[in-house]
This record gives C-alpha cells, sequence and structure tokens, in this order.
C-alpha cells in the first residue's frame, strides 16, 4: 500500500514539473523582462571604433568595452557617496573623455560619430 503513495506523489511532482515547463516554454520566464537597471551609468558609442571605459574606484581600475554602434551599462549606483573616475580611450590608448565625481543618478555618456562628447541627464532609447 505504501508504494501506491510513493507513486501518487511522484506523479503529482512530475505533473506540476509539466506544467511548470509548459508555461516557460509558452510565456517565458517570469519578470525575465523587467525595466533597464536604474543604478548605472551608460555609455553610448557612436564612433567606428571599439572604446575601452576604464572605471576606477580607488582599487584599480575595471575595463567595459563598449562596441562601435552600441552601448554599454557601467553599474556606479553604489559609488554615489565616493568619488570614481571614469576614462574612455580608443583603440590607440588615447583618452576620448574623462569623468570623475560621485554618480548619485543616471547619466548616459555619448560619444557621436562626429568625436563630439555629451553627457546627458538620465537615460534616453538607444540608438539617440
Amino acid at each position: 500500500m505504501i508504494w501506491w503513495a510513493v507513486a501518487a506523489s511522484v506523479g503529482i511532482v512530475l505533473a506540476v514539473l509539466l506544467c511548470c515547463a509548459g508555461w516557460i516554454w509558452r510565456f517565458g520566464v517570469p519578470m525575465a523582462d523587467q525595466a533597464p537597471v536604474e543604478d548605472v551609468s551608460v555609455v553610448e558609442n557612436h564612433l567606428a571604433v571599439e572604446l575601452a571605459v576604464e572605471v576606477d574606484r580607488g582599487a584599480g581600475p575595471g575595463i567595459y568595452r563598449v562596441r562601435s554602434g552600441s552601448y554599454t551599462e557601467i553599474p556606479t549606483a553604489r559609488d554615489c557617496a565616493s568619488s570614481v573616475r571614469l576614462t574612455a580611450r580608443d583603440p590607440d590608448g588615447r583618452v576620448l573623455g574623462e569623468l570623475n565625481g560621485p554618480f548619485c543618478e543616471v547619466r548616459t555618456w555619448v560619444f557621436e560619430a562626429d568625436g563630439s562628447v555629451e553627457l546627458l541627464s538620465g537615460r534616453r532609447p538607444f540608438p539617440g
């Protein structure tokens, strides 16, 4: 008699797993399409070359690559109370732009195809 209870329990568990798998297959992973994170700095690259953005929080730089015609998000919300330096370089190592200071709100740092650079408040749809 106990094997019937075990078999029924296994059957119920398998049915639930199949229902969950069917749900994910039909509708996708729940909450996977969330809005973009708002505690970042966005770097847009409209130049013909890849950018290397060095993020120095005082313990040595981390490097983010931004391909031509794309953008990347750099987490900076935790840097609101401290100073951080962002340095953008071209493939030859030349500095194309530099930002210093605390980052307490979302900013978009734009490198335009004509070589101009601007810093915008907030986030804008890409391509901007």
